[in-house]
């Protein structure tokens, strides 16, 4: 650590450091300071007025989507983020390496897409049903009550409200926009610290650092 610097950057610098090392993955690292953050960059680039909340790892029902053997188990996306209500949905994918952009992946949101984001809310007591930790879903369920997507106490009274959207939007944020794949927003790295930039510490700090990350590890 070097003296004088603050904690928080202390900390953006080793991750700048050690994205560089083999193995090292830097994306599960970082997501929390992205879901800081991912409401002012979404509001300002879809043009969103309302506050905006976020759900990392919210859970995709295999059936519900459609996906592989359309069983009751789930596939997660990096992050939700809707208004209260929501009347306005975005699917974000985070990848901090465009190399790591995995087809299959994407074509898991992309049948997100077409079900119905509704049906996939809808869907998460079924999940928390043949969880081995249904006591996390109930925590879940009380997000997305606190938000105003859904009504109850709880799995087993849970009623989605008519005002969440079907159609949810699908987002990738990574370094560049090269290759970004159809149906989707791509926001870089470049523009993301763009929109985040501002006079606070995580933010500023942030914006920073993505500028870096720009470029791929190991060839700086």
């Amino acid at each position: 650590m070097t003296q004088g610097e603050e904690p928080l950057e202390q900390v953006l610098s080793q991750l700048d450091r050690w994205r560089h090392l083999p193995k090292y993955r830097l994306e599960p690292h970082v997501d929390v300071l992205f879901g800081l953050t991912l409401p002012t960059a979404i509001a300002k680039w879809f043009d969103v007025k309302r506050k905006l909340y976020v759900i990392p790892e919210f859970p995709i029902h295999h059936r519900t989507a459609r996906i592989g053997k359309q069983n009751n188990q789930s596939s997660n996306v990096d992050f939700a983020v809707f208004t209260h209500g929501g009347e306005r949905v975005f699917l974000v994918e985070l990848k901090t390496d465009d190399k790591s952009v995995s087809p299959k992946q994407l074509c898991r949101m992309r049948k997100a897409c077409e079900c119905s984001f509704r049906d996939l809310v809808r869907a998460v007591p079924t999940i928390a049903e043949h969880s081995e930790e249904p006591g996390k879903y109930g925590h879940l369920i009380q997000h997305l009550k606190d938000a105003g997507l859904v009504d109850g106490q709880g799995p087993s009274d849970m009623v989605v409200r008519p005002t969440v959207a079907c159609t949810p939007t699908l987002v990738l944020v990574k370094p560049t926009t090269h290759d970004c794949p159809d149906g989707f927003d791509c926001i870089d790295f470049g523009c993301y610290a763009d929109l985040i930039g501002r006079k606070l510490t995580l933010a500023d700090l942030l914006a920073q650092y993505l500028r870096k990350w720009v470029e791929p590890a190991g060839q700086s």
